[in-house]
């Protein structure tokens, strides 16, 4: 499997992505390359105006992502490595967050890594050992979270706000925020995707959280977006705790004032 989706058609590849490696080629011919990387920036935002919504996501990949990259420029960046892993074809979604994530700390008082995994029952989450004081090592934090659909952020009706360079992939992305609620959320969650880039064209950049600095934010990689079919096991929960809720009450109150 190419470590980027490839250019072709394909049924995973996003309408958008193939206008923008038809018109690039194009362009390539006839402009000279100081003015390329210009026009490709505007026909990027062209694309994401005329398509009005954000690009559906492959129905199986997996894509790293980094987290703890804080907006507060005071306090050091230390990066905390990723992976996603999803599979419409089970509904089934699973994070695996590195040493040190702000996810892990925060929600289940654990240093270690942890992982997630979002499937018809809910959110699971899976710690390692040695485990904090009152929790366990997995259990059902939520019942009412599930894997998300391929176009869920197009369900959610965001409102676009145009052209973004991202500083941290260096990527030119289109923004989105989820703010057509009510009543509106006080900080709410933003998505970028890439823009300009044919090779990677609509492929996820950042999704952010409220508030925490930025520290739970998702930087994806979209240069390791693998798309395929995932292996089974990736989505297992063990049987000893299976549909058996948290012992602790969630400290995902965003989540809470959500349901």
């Amino acid at each position: 499997m190419s470590p980027h989706p490839s250019t072709e058609a394909s049924p995973n590849r996003p309408e958008s992505a193939r206008l923008l490696t038809t018109t690039r080629d194009y362009l390539r011919q006839v402009f000279p390359s100081t003015m390329l990387a210009f026009l490709l920036v505007l026909l990027g935002a062209f694309v994401a105006l005329v398509c009005g919504a954000p690009t559906a996501w492959p129905n199986s990949f997996s894509i790293s992502f980094s987290s703890n990259i804080t907006t507060d420029v005071s306090n050091p960046v230390v990066v905390v490595p990723g992976v996603m892993y999803y599979d419409w074809s089970v509904q089934m979604q699973r994070v695996d967050h590195g040493a040190g994530a702000y996810e892990c700390a925060s929600f289940y008082d654990t240093s270690l890594p942890c992982t997630l995994i979002f499937n018809n029952d809910g959110l699971y989450r899976i710690l390692q050992q040695p485990l904090p004081a009152g929790q366990e090592e997995c259990c059902l934090d939520l019942d009412f979270i599930h894997a998300s659909a391929p176009d869920w952020a197009s369900n959610e009706n965001p409102t676009y706000n145009g052209l973004v360079l991202d500083t941290y992939s260096g990527f030119y992305t289109n923004k989105y925020t989820f703010d057509n609620y009510d009543p509106a959320p006080e900080t709410p969650h933003t998505y970028f995707e890439v823009a300009n880039d044919a090779d990677y064209a609509g492929m996820p950049v950042i999704f952010t959280f409220p508030g925490n600095e930025g520290r739970q934010d998702y930087h994806y990689d979209a240069k390791t977006l693998k798309i395929g079919s995932q292996d089974s096991s990736l989505f297992v929960v063990p049987d000893e705790c299976k549909k058996k809720m948290c012992n602790t009450s969630s400290k995902r109150t965003h989540f809470k004032q959500q349901k």
